[in-house]
């Protein structure tokens, strides 16, 4: 499955069809960038677009997957299954790097809470004195601004 001969019958077949980007993204109901990212390889469809695009485009599923026009054998199932695991193997790909940055994310947000949950243990090393000193103060009178809601007083300005 190579992504620009794909983008490149996409395209062909498009034009054949005299259609526009936008007509062809409308007829799938998606936005005419993610047409314009499949052409250009950028990009795959999503698995659930490809039987409306191909029928959008008069082509099979198959074609669309090889990114060549097949000749006028029927397709197997067995071609068929064999495509789509591609796809879902392109897919599971792709969510895994997207589980991976969340991972990255959620460690960099546990360390953050971690080592800073405790601000008067840092200790000023190259920030101004009275800097530091107002950060602290700061950073006391919302410890005890949020005791005293806790306590069911008011916000009060100190």
């Amino acid at each position: 499955m190579d992504r620009t001969k794909t983008g490149a019958l996409i395209a062909a077949a498009r034009k054949e069809q005299n259609m526009t980007q936008k007509e062809l993204a409308a007829a799938l109901h998606v936005s005419d960038r993610a047409v314009s990212k499949w052409e250009r390889g950028a990009g795959f469809p999503d698995i659930s677009l490809l039987e409306p695009l191909a029928d959008a485009l008069g082509l099979g599923v198959l074609d669309l997957l090889r990114g060549e026009r097949g000749t006028a054998e029927v397709e197997s199932d067995g071609q068929v299954l064999g495509a789509v695991r591609i796809v879902v193997r392109e897919a599971n790909k792709k969510l895994h790097r997207l589980l991976r940055g969340a991972k990255i994310f959620l460690a960099i947000c546990v360390a953050v809470c971690y080592f800073g949950r405790d601000m008067n243990s840092l200790k000023p090393m190259a920030m101004d004195l009275t800097l530091w000193k107002t950060v602290r103060s700061f950073s006391k009178d919302m410890k005890t601004t949020a005791e005293d809601c806790l306590a069911g007083g008011s916000i009060r300005s100190r």
